[in-house]
């Protein structure tokens, strides 16, 4: 399912949008996005998900998240210059990787959304670009990490281009944040001049 959506990625950022999202996909997104938080919320412990705490549902809170994240992706891919949809998948997508192990294409995918979400707010000067750079700090950070445990050898030059590029947006707010989002942002940039800093000049592998 998420190459399938790999594949929609790339259509999309290709193409022009030809349909825009109905009134109906913005509700039904918005009260997915709202059942999410709700279940999250008796889960968490400030920027720790605690699943053994009162009240918390761990598998439905999963099933939901997973249903909102490909219904965002399919929000986005009939109008790919909003910004809820970005919003609400990336939101979600730090919720789903906190509470369940995600593959590398899963990763992949939400980086990739994450870097066209800032490249769109940038772009036509969005109110959410701030939004978008935390999260595309966040998710270079998180999938970099997967990278560097499970396929270090694509931690190449460019890949570490890509990496500073991200790490320069993410610095650009850490007087703006503030609370758990903020102790995230630091997380992240933590990760990331770890590992651009592994990354060898020579033969693109890391220490």
């Amino acid at each position: 399912m998420r190459t399938l959506l790999l594949a929609l990625l790339f259509l999309v950022s290709t193409s022009c949008a030809t349909s825009t999202p109905t009134t109906f996909m913005m509700k039904d997104l918005v009260r997915l996005n709202n059942e999410v938080i709700q279940l999250y919320i008796p889960c968490s412990d400030g920027v720790n998900y605690v699943p053994k705490q009162e009240g918390c549902e761990p598998e439905l809170l999963a099933s939901k998240a997973a249903e909102t994240m490909d219904f965002s992706v399919t929000f986005i891919s009939a109008d790919v210059r909003q910004a809820p949809g970005y919003d609400i998948y990336l939101a979600t997508a730090m919720i789903h990787f906190r509470i369940a192990q995600g593959t590398l294409d899963e990763y992949t995918l939400a980086e990739q959304l994450a870097r066209q979400f800032f490249e769109m707010q940038k772009a036509h000067s969005g109110h959410s670009i701030d939004d978008a750079r935390f999260y595309w700090a966040w998710f270079a950070a998180a999938s970099a990490s997967k990278q560097f445990y499970e396929d270090p050898l694509s931690l190449d030059q460019d890949r570490k281009a890509d990496l500073l590029v991200a790490l320069g947006e993410g610095m650009t707010l850490l007087n703006e944040l503030e609370g758990p989002r903020l102790v995230r942002l630091q997380q992240a940039l933590y990760v990331l001049r770890f590992i651009t800093e592994a990354i060898k000049t020579e033969h693109n592998v890391v220490d």
